[in-house]
């Protein structure tokens, strides 16, 4: 990916501490998304039947596609935080971030975890996470 200006760089502290906005926005996002498939259940059902009435169906659709604008708005929230989102389910963000040795790399989260413990080069995802280096004792 590499450097991009636009790009905020968060420090292990700064993500850590952006976490519990994020799991905010998730769980906004789970109950969008629970309220949107009962309308598309009902729609279905509606669709399926031919003595339903087509304004029943119009306003399932309606219910749906506002339910879409409001996941869509939610999730602009999660890009307005800079993080970087890579799934819905199970929740997972990435948060750019710059080692010591200034290689840039995402520090990822993802749904049930407690804390950010892990990061992966830009280009491996999830599957090539590593463990955070700890940072050195002082005596």
């Amino acid at each position: 990916m590499g450097y991009n200006e636009s790009m905020r760089y968060f420090t292990v502290d700064e993500a850590r501490g952006k976490l519990p906005e994020v799991r905010k926005v998730f769980a906004l996002c789970k109950d969008i998304r629970a309220r949107a498939q009962g309308h598309v259940d009902r729609l279905r059902k509606l669709e399926a039947d031919s003595k339903s009435s087509p304004a029943d169906a119009a306003i399932e659709r309606g219910q749906v596609e506002f339910l879409a604008g409001c996941l869509e708005h939610a999730l602009k929230g999660l890009e307005d935080l800079g993080v970087v989102l890579k799934g819905l389910d199970p929740a997972l963000i990435d948060f750019p971030h710059r080692l010591e040795n200034g290689k840039e790399v995402y520090l990822c989260w993802r749904e049930g975890e407690e804390d950010i413990t892990h990061y992966h080069s830009m280009s491996d995802g999830f599957a090539g996470r590593k463990p955070l280096p700890r940072p050195p004792v002082r005596h």
